[in-house]
């Protein structure tokens, strides 16, 4: 077909399917030949003749990023494909849209901007005049000070909004004002899926009027609210939230001051609730009083998948309380508890658990002083447990004894896929015992031993059995002489 008889990309180009599109788009154009609505026709009819495509139906998908683009390359996708859905990234500023573009533009990510845009060019409108056409189902503005101000313009445009599932507005400098301003669409609009405010500044007054809106929505399943400062009103308000809320299925207040009073609320609300699958609480102060309030909530609790409690100064006594609500609990499949100091009793205790416990999958136990006095009840305890796949056991104390009781198990183990012992100073005479792993199991595909004293010797012996034995897929990660991961 002559290039001067073509008036409409229509023609022929949506002969081109989707993942050829995306291959032109990110290597064949340019950001300057994207400007040129010609030059891209052009290009784009040389490629698809080179490539000899054929003339097939164009399959329904979605562009996953059009990239750094101009309003003629964004005009020229929504013509080319009327009916496939797009997304596309660029910078925080002047927002190229058309009613044309506005059809089929599912997603704006905005990168980060070095310099806020002028006032004669605040995208907020545009991002608004998007959201009314009812097409768009995901909005990134992430690390952009729109404040306040910004997130009550959004605000009103969401309230009669019926397509947006996924909103990120973390790091933008929202406080008080702000919270409130969404609090207003949570009550009002249920479509909303997704809501990341973490690393902003709202106070627990904000917090507290987020919680309320929880309590009556029915719609978010997913909300990020890390770093805010939730004091006793926030977390007080956010537990009455988890109790009545049947929808949300994550929660993460990751850094957010709370401590074991605050964690004894959290977990006596998670008791009862009935749709909560991920909850974390890293890097805050439960301790070991919040952690038996959690220990008795795994007890009753079937629903909840996911558990993070990571730097929680957590001691033995935290541990040993979970003993119970593991051994009683069949939904929890991740327990994160690293970064605490449950030492050998709770690790000791928590190996009893695993006895009975036959849903936990990932287990994270590294950096909590654990020596062989408890490593070798985790090693005895894989013998029998046939559900844990991943071990974290990093940056603890465990020696030549745990290092050989982990090594017997896993020769006889068949479910786990990763045992992670970095950074425990295993001598070599430790590190050695697992040489013949890869000739006696067929399921492990990591085994991490950087940090610890790996000899040559022992090198040489890994590399033979990786290369004879039955798993040959099995990465051992170790340190050389001069330290450097292998």
């Amino acid at each position: 077909m002559p290039m001067e008889n073509m008036t409409s990309p229509q023609c022929f180009l949506h002969t081109i399917p989707i993942d050829i599109w995306e291959d032109i788009f990110t290597d064949h154009l340019g950001v300057d030949d994207l400007r040129n609505f010609s030059s891209m026709c052009r290009k784009a009819y040389e490629l698809a003749h080179h490539v000899k495509m054929s003339r097939k139906k164009t399959p329904l998908g979605t562009f996953r990023h059009v990239g750094q683009v101009s309003a003629d390359s964004m005009h020229f996708v929504a013509c080319a494909w009327p009916f496939v859905p797009f997304s596309c990234k660029l910078p925080y500023g002047r927002l190229p849209v058309s009613p044309v573009t506005l059809k089929n533009l599912v997603g704006l990510h905005f990168s980060r901007s070095v310099q806020q845009p002028a006032a004669s060019a605040d995208p907020m409108n545009d991002i608004c005049t998007c959201i009314s056409a009812q097409n768009i189902e995901t909005i990134r503005i992430v690390a952009n000070k729109i404040e306040d101000t910004g997130v009550r313009t959004l605000s009103k445009a969401l309230n009669g909004n019926t397509s947006l599932k996924q909103l990120d507005l973390s790091s933008c400098g929202i406080s008080t004002d702000g919270a409130r301003a969404l609090a207003d669409v949570l009550q009002r609009n249920h479509t909303l899926a997704l809501l990341n405010l973490s690393n902003n500044s709202m106070s627990a007054t904000g917090i507290a009027v987020l919680a309320d809106a929880l309590g009556i929505n029915k719609g978010l399943i997913w909300l990020n609210l890390d770093g805010a400062e939730v004091e006793d009103v926030g977390i007080y308000r956010l537990t009455v939230a988890i109790k009545k809320n049947s929808t949300l299925q994550n929660l993460s207040l990751e850094d957010c001051y709370i401590d074991y009073n605050g964690g004894f609320a959290v977990a006596n609300a998670v008791t009862g609730n009935v749709s909560l699958k991920t909850l974390n609480l890293n890097n805050n102060a439960v301790q070991d009083a919040g952690a038996t309030a959690f220990g008795a909530a795994l007890s009753q609790n079937s629903v909840l998948e996911a558990l993070h409690l990571a730097f929680n100064e957590i001691q033995g006594t935290g541990g040993m309380a979970l003993l119970e609500g593991l051994t009683r609990n069949k939904s929890l499949t991740l327990l994160d508890l690293g970064f605490n100091n449950i030492g050998d009793e709770g690790a000791t205790a928590i190996a009893s658990a695993l006895e009975r416990n036959t849903t936990l999958k990932n287990l994270c136990l590294m950096s909590n002083h654990i020596t062989d006095t408890a490593a070798c009840p985790l090693a005895d305890v894989l013998l029998r447990n046939c559900t844990l796949v991943y071990l974290r056991l990093a940056d603890n104390k465990i020696g030549i004894k745990g290092a050989m009781a982990f090594a017997a198990a896993l020769k006889l183990n068949a479910t786990l896929q990763e045992l992670h012992l970095q950074d425990n100073h295993i001598p070599d005479l430790g590190t050695h015992a697992f040489a013949d792993i890869p000739s006696h199991n067929g399921t492990l595909r990591i085994l991490n031993l950087i940090g610890n004293d790996v000899s040559e010797a022992t090198v040489i012996a890994f590399a033979k059995e990786r290369q004879e034995g039955k798993n040959t897929r099995l990465d051992v990660r170790y340190s050389s002489a001069a330290g450097v991961p292998r």
